[in-house]
């Protein structure tokens, strides 16, 4: 993967949720260096991560369609008809 392709895949689909996640992850790695605590660290890495290369289902926003959404049957449902 080259840089052009990084910079695109950055770039690309930002929507509401994905910047709510941006933010949350900032504020919680400044809460972390302000308080040190390592646990909120963490938790933060690990939202600006998501945001940054837009992994997770993030309200059903998923990176290369990889989240199945329900759409409220079950397995049983189907096997019943």
């Amino acid at each position: 993967m080259n840089i052009t392709a990084i910079k695109k895949h950055l770039s690309a689909n930002w929507h509401a949720m994905r910047i709510v996640v941006l933010l949350s992850g900032i504020f919680l790695l400044i809460h972390s260096m302000l308080y040190g605590s390592g646990a909120t660290l963490l938790l933060g890495l690990f939202f600006l991560l998501q945001a940054l290369t837009n992994t997770g289902c993030l309200v059903g926003a998923c990176y290369g369609g990889q989240c199945e959404i329900n759409s409220g049957t079950s397995d049983n449902d189907a096997a019943k008809s």
